[in-house]
C-alpha cells in the first residue's frame, strides 16, 4: 500500500516535515520523518490522508536535546559531551550525535588553542558525522559540515603557526641562556676558591715588607731590635685583619650576585624549556 503524505509544518520551526530515506515502520504502521531544517524528529501515519504527526520522543532525541542545551545554554561542555556520547550509543547511523561530539569538544568551534590530542579526537568524531551524513543524509548536508569543518581547522592550524614561531625565539634564548650559564657557573667556581682562601700571598708579603719598616725605623731610633718587632706586628696584624674582612665582604657579596644570577637564568630556562615541550607535545601542524 504506497503512502499518502501530507506536507506537514515542523511545530518547532515551521519548516516542511518529510519522512526519512532510510526510515522503518515504528509500531501502528507509522514511518520516521523529521524536519528539514531543524532535524526535529516525528512520526508520521499512513493510514490516513490527512496525516497527524505526533512528537518523537526518544533516547536518542533526548540526549541530543540536552547535549545542545548544556553546550548552548548552560556552556558545560563535559555534560555536553556525555550526552552527546549517549546518543551516538544510541544512534550510531545518525550524524548529529558525533556532530555534537565535534562542537562540544571544541567549544563549539571556537577553541583554536585545542592541543594533538584532542584535535586528533574532534576530528574522528567529525570524520563519523560526515560518513553518516553521507551514507544517510542529503549530500548537501554533508558538504555543509565539510565546509564547516575545513574552516575550524585552518584557524586551529594558523593558531599554532603563530605559535610556532614564538616557540623559535624561545629556542634561541634557551641556547644563549646555557650559555651564559655556563660562563657564570666558572665564575661562581673561581670566587668559591678565592674564598676558601684563609690568607693571601699579597696579604704575606704585605705584612713581611710592614715589619721590615719598622724595625728599620724603630732601630734607627735606638731602640732594641726584639721589642721593636713587637710595634709593627700589632700594626700589621690590625691592618691585616682590616683587609680580610673588607676582601671577604667584596668576594661574599660577588658570589651572592653571581649565585643569584645563575638561579635566575636557570629558572627562566627551565620556564621556556617547558613551553617548549608543551607546544613539541601540542601543536597541530
Amino acid at each position: 500500500m504506497a503512502l499518502k503524505i501530507q506536507i506537514l509544518k515542523c511545530e518547532q520551526c515551521g519548516g516542511d516535515i518529510i519522512p526519512l530515506k532510510h526510515s522503518s515502520f515504528l509500531p501502528g504502521g507509522a514511518v520516521q520523518a523529521k524536519c528539514v531544517h531543524c532535524g526535529t524528529p516525528y512520526a508520521l501515519s499512513s493510514e490516513h490522508a490527512n496525516v497527524e504527526s505526533s512528537y518523537v520522543t526518544t533516547v536518542f532525541d533526548k540526549e541530543i536535546r540536552n547535549g545542545y542545551e548544556w553546550m548552548h545554554v548552560q556552556k558545560d561542555y563535559a555534560y555536553a559531551t556525555a550526552a552527546f556520547e549517549k546518543a551516538t550509543h544510541e544512534n550510531p547511523a545518525d550524524y548529529r550525535g558525533f556532530w555534537g561530539l565535534v562542537n562540544a569538544n571544541s567549544k563549539e568551534l571556537e577553541d583554536h588553542t585545542i592541543g594533538k590530542s584532542q584535535f586528533s579526537n574532534v576530528e574522528t568524531n567529525f570524520q563519523r558525522a560526515y560518513t553518516a551524513a553521507k551514507a544517510h543524509e542529503d549530500e548537501a548536508v554533508a558538504e555543509k559540515l565539510q565546509g564547516t569543518w575545513n574552516a575550524y581547522k585552518d584557524c586551529v592550524r594558523e593558531y599554532w603557526n603563530t605559535k610556532g614561531k614564538e616557540i623559535e625565539e624561545k629556542r634561541k634564548k634557551i641556547t644563549e641562556n646555557e650559555r651564559e650559564m655556563a660562563c657564570l657557573s666558572k665564575d661562581v667556581e673561581k670566587l668559591n676558591r678565592k674564598r676558601s682562601k684563609k690568607v693571601s700571598l699579597p696579604f704575606i708579603f704585605a705584612e713581611v715588607l710592614c715589619i721590615i719598616i719598622f724595625a728599620f725605623i724603630i732601630g734607627i731610633s735606638g731602640i732594641p731590635i726584639l721589642a721593636s718587632l713587637f710595634v709593627p706586628l700589632i700594626a700589621v696584624s690590625v691592618v691585616g685583619s682590616i683587609y680580610s674582612k673588607i676582601r671577604k665582604k667584596k668576594l661574599e657579596t660577588l658570589y651572592a650576585k653571581k649565585q643569584g644570577d645563575r638561579y635566575n637564568i636557570s629558572d627562566d630556562t627551565a620556564n621556556l624549556k617547558s613551553e617548549v615541550y608543551e607546544y613539541d607535545s601540542n601543536a597541530v601542524v
